[in-house]
């Protein structure tokens, strides 16, 4: 049986307007279409939600079910992202740098 691909999409949201935000993870979410299923957290947090819920969902329920984590070029100018990759380091996850 083969083993289907789960990559979650880590980058910057905070501090960017939400339309730049949505527009870089779904650029991204496009391009990855093709190495397996992707997971955009824009697409599952919601925005009244606050930073602490949707870390908790992105960390919790969609890092430990995926088996890879792209990182989008700003990721290292995000709080969350940081976090996010020292998960996926703990649960060996691989790590794709965009």
């Amino acid at each position: 049986m083969k083993k289907v691909n789960k990559i979650y999409i880590a980058g910057k949201v905070s501090g960017l307007t939400y339309d730049i935000a949505y527009q870089n993870f779904l650029n991204a979410e496009t391009d990855l279409k093709s190495q397996g299923d992707t997971i955009n957290p824009l697409r599952i947090c919601k925005s009244h939600w606050s930073w602490l819920r949707c870390m908790i969902v992105c960390i919790y329920h969609l890092i430990t079910k995926c088996n890879r984590i792209y990182l989008l070029q700003n990721w290292k100018f995000s709080r969350g992202a940081k976090i996010e990759v020292w998960f996926a380091i703990l649960f060996k996850k691989e790590i794709l740098c965009h």
